[in-house]
C-alpha cells in the first residue's frame, strides 16, 4: 500500500502503475491541484472551490450505499475536482488567507460529517471498517 491507502479488498478503486497500487481518486486529486494552478494561474474563488468538493464525496457516499456503482474513471475526475478545492486550501494557507483556510477546512470536515452521518445511519460503517480489519489481518497473517 505505498501509494494506496486501500486494503486489497478495494484494489478495483486503484490502478498498477508500474507495479505500485495507487489510488485513482487520490491520484486525481494531484492532477487536479497541479492542473488549477498550471492552467488557470491561479486557484479557484472558495465558494466554486467548495462546490467542486462536493462530487467526490457524493460519489464515495452514494457507492458505499449502493445507490450507485463507481468507476475508476469517475473516481479520477471527481478526485480531479476535488483537486482544485485542495489547492485552494494550499494557496491559503501559504498566503496567510487563514480566514479562507479555516473556512475551507470547516466545509471538508462538515462533507465528511455528512458522509459519516449517512453511512451511520444505513448501518455500513461497521461493515466498511471490518473489511479493511478483515484485510489487514489477511496481510499479517501472510508476513508471519
Amino acid at each position: 500500500m505505498l501509494l494506496s491507502h486501500h486494503a486489497a479488498c478495494d484494489f478495483d478503486r486503484t490502478w498498477c502503475i508500474a507495479g505500485v497500487r495507487v489510488c485513482t481518486r487520490c491520484l486525481g486529486v494531484v492532477v487536479g491541484a497541479g492542473a488549477c494552478e498550471a492552467f488557470l494561474g491561479r486557484v479557484l474563488p472558495l465558494g466554486v472551490a467548495c462546490a467542486f468538493a462536493v462530487p467526490g464525496m457524493l460519489d464515495y457516499t452514494l457507492h458505499e450505499l449502493h445507490v450507485t456503482q463507481s468507476s475508476n474513471r469517475r473516481r479520477v475526475l471527481t478526485g480531479v475536482a476535488f483537486g482544485a478545492f485542495v489547492a485552494t486550501l494550499i494557496a491559503a494557507g501559504w498566503h496567510g488567507d487563514w480566514r479562507t483556510l479555516t473556512a475551507g477546512v470547516c466545509w471538508f470536515v462538515a462533507l465528511q460529517f455528512a458522509a459519516t452521518w449517512f453511512l451511520f445511519r444505513a448501518g455500513r460503517v461497521e461493515e466498511i471498517l471490518q473489511r479493511y480489519e478483515n484485510a489487514a489481518r489477511s496481510v499479517d497473517r501472510q508476513q508471519m
